[in-house]
């Protein structure tokens, strides 16, 4: 059986307007509550791409999906994520994503993003077009 651990990917984008570094890296962000910019490689091609605002202490997600990747990209501001799986719900991952931090979520994942200290403003994307009925809400 797998271990959570095994779902979750984190990276970083870096903080400097590098174009070269862009060609041969991710991109960066510069973090902002009223205009963040992101300039960003995505690591996978996307399919589909939202942005999101977190409101402070609410808690958005307690799903997971089938088959959907989900990468979700910190703009500015912070995110509680709770990551665990059906088999095993009470060996839950707790981590905290930063401003310019990336998550990569697995199917079959279950996750639950929080704004703290603030609204949190991030980024998702996937290489998998979003259908309903690949969303499992609990």
């Amino acid at each position: 059986m797998k271990n959570i651990k095994d779902y979750i990917e984190i990276s970083k984008y870096g903080d400097t307007k590098d174009y070269k570094a862009l060609e041969e890296g991710d991109g960066y962000i510069f973090p902002s509550k009223v205009n963040p910019v992101a300039v960003m490689q995505t690591k996978e091609d996307a399919k589909f791409i939202a942005v999101l605002t977190f409101e402070d202490g609410q808690p958005r997600g307690n799903h997971y999906h089938h088959k959907k990747i989900e990468y979700m990209t910190v703009l500015s501001g912070k995110l509680h994520c709770s990551c665990y799986l059906l088999e095993k719900p009470d060996d839950v991952l707790e981590f905290v994503l930063n401003e310019r931090e990336e998550v990569k979520i697995m199917p079959g994942c279950v996750h639950i993003m929080t704004a703290i200290d603030g609204d949190a403003y991030a980024i998702e994307y996937s290489p998998v077009r979003y259908k309903m009925d690949d969303v499992v809400f609990l």
